[in-house]
């Protein structure tokens, strides 16, 4: 009884081994590709800060892009057209000031 169950253990150990090595290698991929694509929304531009050169030249508009995970990071700005109100004090035609 005993025999047969460490034969038992044996061949799931030598299936099982790579089956969980596999796992960590599909594990590791996915956790390595989501690092890797950034995304830039609508109304912002997105450069990149890179630990070896700094800052690239290059702007990247709304869209999915790539990048390098730990030496590269994106700086996103937001770039849409605000509403500026300004008040101001004005004369009428019979001399009243009002605000515009």
């Amino acid at each position: 009884m005993a025999g047969r169950i460490q034969e038992l253990l044996k061949q799931v150990v030598s299936k099982g081994a790579p089956l969980v090595a596999g796992g960590v290698v599909l594990t590791g991929g996915g956790i390595l590709a989501s690092n890797t694509i950034y995304s830039v929304e609508a109304g912002h531009i997105a450069i990149k800060y890179s630990r070896m050169s700094g800052v690239n030249d290059t702007t990247y508009r709304e869209g999915v892009h790539f990048m390098v995970p730990w030496l590269e990071r994106p700086i996103t700005f937001d770039v849409r057209a605000k509403p500026h109100t300004t008040t101001s004090l004005t004369g009428s035609k019979d001399l009243q000031m009002v605000n515009i």
